[in-house]
């Protein structure tokens, strides 16, 4: 892809709470799943979620993620779930950019409700040319899905269930990831600058995406464990070369401590120059389709005005 004429990247970063559904795998409940230290459970933990896996697995999580990969593909068969992915794939980002592990996203892309090894493998791709498929810290990896209407690049920035060895778990590996980040981001020095004079831009990496383009955060709750992602944001407010914007789409919490930690975060992310978008009140898990059908059209009229803007 290719950035010039002032024209910023449209991007989705999508988190795993858009492909749950009312009945879906909570993260905790993969934990438990393969926990190794009896009686206790991943929602009951105070520690953060990374450091959950590394405490129930006696921190074996390397082992027990190449033991369950299949468990971490996931499945499209909720129709809901369904019809939100391809909402939002038919809004025409330049990159998807997701968190989670599984495949719903090309699933949805392919209109399957399940996806194999082989099948998968074959999207992966470098796209650097003359570089392979990297096994671990996917930044210049990932999956391009074609259909009948287009190609889809979808980005699995923590790694993927295909390639259990690229699944950033614990802070020891998120470390290692902001340092890959961080070095990467050294070396392109030269080429953000060059875009102050106007010059053509080519992106090499879900890096660059997230830096320079328009960032729609939907379906993630930006935990402070996510520390690379916060750090990401950090370094896109001091980017010097002109930039997109993000913004954070959050529904309020009906509980009162939730609500507490909301306010703290929202207000952190403003002062990171995010806009925080309060789409609306959950009370019940039925209105989660609502809710995600609401965050999904105010992201068709922020893109809208962004492509209109910048033409």
């Amino acid at each position: 892809m290719i950035i010039k004429d002032n024209r910023f990247p449209q991007i989705l970063l999508l988190g795993n709470g858009i492909v749950r559904g009312e009945k879906g795998k909570s993260w905790c409940n993969l934990l438990d799943s393969f926990a190794v230290r009896p009686g206790e459970n991943a929602d009951d933990l105070l520690l953060p979620m990374p450091l959950r896996a590394v405490y129930l697995t006696n921190d074996s999580i390397n082992v027990k993620l190449r033991e369950n990969k299949e468990d971490f593909f996931g499945e499209l068969n909720d129709p809901e779930i369904r019809s939100r992915l391809k909402e939002l794939l038919s809004l025409g980002f330049d990159d998807i950019l997701t968190t989670n592990y599984s495949y719903e996203l090309e699933m949805a892309v392919k209109d399957k409700e399940k996806l194999s090894d082989n099948i998968i493998k074959s999207f992966s791709k470098n796209i650097i040319p003359g570089k392979r498929a990297e096994a671990k810290y996917l930044l210049s990896t990932c999956n391009i899905v074609p259909n009948a209407d287009a190609l889809y690049r979808i980005w699995h920035i923590h790694g993927e269930a295909r390639k259990p060895d690229s699944m950033i778990l614990g802070h020891y590996y998120y470390a290692f990831l902001l340092k890959r980040i961080m070095e990467y981001l050294d070396l392109r020095a030269d080429d953000y600058r060059a875009l102050n004079k106007g010059e053509v831009f080519k992106v090499k990496s879900w890096v660059d995406d997230f830096i320079l383009g328009d960032v729609y955060i939907l379906g993630f709750g930006m935990d402070f464990s996510e520390f690379d992602l916060w750090w990401l944001l950090n370094r896109k407010k001091r980017e010097k070369a002109d930039h997109g914007n993000v913004w954070f789409y959050t529904p309020i919490s009906s509980e009162e401590d939730e609500r507490k930690r909301e306010r703290e975060r929202n207000e952190l992310l403003k002062i990171l120059d995010v806009n925080v978008v309060e789409v609306m009140k959950i009370t019940e898990s039925k209105m989660w389709n609502t809710y995600y059908s609401e965050a999904i059209s105010h992201i068709r009229e922020m893109m809208q005005h962004n492509k209109t803007l910048r033409t």
